[in-house]
């Protein structure tokens, strides 16, 4: 080690001439024979000037550098480039992302913020939660992040992880964790919650979950991402507390964007279609693919009517339940709010109203469903919660209308629907969506 006392006067000359030495060494490559953490000149001074271990850049340009504000040093500076990325398509509240090397993700902006913030944050750990419906993106989300932003994931699915043995399932999680902070990679717990579900459901998987707790707490780098197909509340509440894993909602995708993947994958998405698993696989697509529906926005003309309701619970007006849907999803389609229709019973209805509370939509629920889904209901935050009821211990939304009756209300909402009834062959989006609503072809 050789030091060198600088007066103030010389600093700029000492911060080229160290330049052009590091430079010079790289270039006979005599730092390949030593470590990289081993600094073989120091020249102290008011700033101290690095070589950069590691350097991650994307289209020329620096994102990330150890140590910071250092210079990159041929032949010693481990560089990064990442893959170029287009937005290929932007809708209301969401985008498509092509990466240079071909991958492509339709999601929403909420889910591209986080993702984006855990794969991009190199030098800390991130602990992520993906829950929502199967085939909307979440195991394949963590190989698309990691791709865009140059990190090694390590996935592990339940059957890598469960053992008969006892002890083995711990050892398992924790030797997952400790090699992803060890390389810097992020772990991805596939279907997470088959063993991370509340402890005194299971008595066998205290000890996975108590591990996987200590292991949360200590990561300093490196991260964690577990996917589910339940609701958070279903999984153990302490690793929710303190922001352990922060829960990101990723629900049922709408028609244009299920529309868009299908064109940019060069497929065909039916009309039945909720997701994008079935898109790529037709096989899979049910008459009723899950228990509450994303209804997409349609253009349903000039309606002669306001409804004063943007969150809280509320009970419908209208002695049509049919018409009553209708009402709601055109009104605040047209508002660009999502508006998503329970439309048959479930054992449990926290998982799609928290899932709405996040992304501000609005839920109606069907009347079938009313009874069950009174029981899971609390105030929400920015969702909007229709109940389809005669009698409901919640208030009436206020509507305001042109004209004075609320039959005529009924007259207006009705009027719309004919516009877009459905021609059984037709192609335009009113004939998509009505065919969708009524069935009746």
């Amino acid at each position: 080690m050789v030091e060198v006392d600088v007066d103030a006067r010389h600093v700029a000359a000492s911060k080229g001439l160290l330049k052009r030495v590091y430079v010079a060494l790289g270039a006979v490559k005599l730092f390949a024979s030593l470590p990289r953490h081993v600094s073989f000149i120091s020249i102290y001074y008011k700033e101290e000037v690095w070589p950069c271990v590691e350097l991650v850049k994307r289209n020329g340009a620096a994102l990330w550098r150890r140590p910071q504000d250092c210079f990159e040093v041929e032949g010693y500076t481990q560089v990064r480039e990442l893959p170029a990325v287009e937005i290929a398509t932007r809708g209301a509240g969401w985008r498509a992302e092509r990466l240079s090397t071909g991958e492509l993700y339709v999601q929403y902006d909420r889910v591209f913020g986080e993702l984006d913030a855990c794969f991009s944050a190199y030098g800390r750990p991130c602990r992520l939660l993906l829950y929502g419906p199967p085939g909307t993106g979440k195991s394949y989300a963590p190989r698309f992040f990691a791709k865009k932003w140059g990190r090694c994931i390590l996935v592990k699915s339940p059957g890598q992880l469960i053992s008969k043995w006892v002890g083995e399932t711990e050892e398992n999680v924790h030797r997952a964790v400790e090699e992803a902070e060890k390389t810097n990679c992020i772990v991805v717990f596939d279907e997470g919650d088959v063993f991370l579900r509340q402890r005194f459901t299971q008595e066998r998987m205290w000890d996975t979950v108590n591990v996987l707790l200590t292991a949360v707490q200590e990561m300093r780098r490196g991260g964690i991402v577990v996917t589910t197909n339940v609701p958070p509340h279903k999984l153990d509440p302490a690793l929710l507390r303190g922001g352990r894993l922060k829960p990101v909602a990723v629900p049922l995708p709408t028609r244009e964007m299920i529309e868009t993947y299908a064109k940019l994958r060069g497929l065909q998405a039916s009309t039945n279609v909720q997701n994008f698993a079935e898109v790529e696989d037709p096989r899979a697509v049910q008459t009723e693919t899950d228990w509450y529906y994303m209804l997409h926005p349609v253009d349903a003309g000039q309606l002669h009517y306001v409804i004063e309701a943007e969150r809280g619970v509320w009970t419908l007006w209208l002695t049509s339940p049919e018409l009553t849907i209708v009402a709601i999803w055109f009104y605040y389609s047209a508002q660009g709010r999502q508006v998503w229709w329970v439309r048959r019973p479930q054992s449990d209805y926290s998982y799609v109203i928290n899932m709405a509370d996040e992304y501000g939509a609005v839920v109606v629920i069907d009347p079938l469903a009313v009874a069950d889904a009174l029981r899971f209901i609390k105030p929400p935050q920015r969702a909007l919660i229709f109940a389809v009821a005669r009698e409901a211990p919640f208030p009436r939304p206020v509507v305001k209308q042109t004209r004075l009756t609320y039959r005529n209300v009924e007259e207006t909402v009705r009027d719309a629907v004919i516009k877009v009834k459905p021609s059984c062959r037709g192609e335009t989006p009113g004939d998509v969506v009505a065919r969708f609503f009524w069935n009746n072809c």
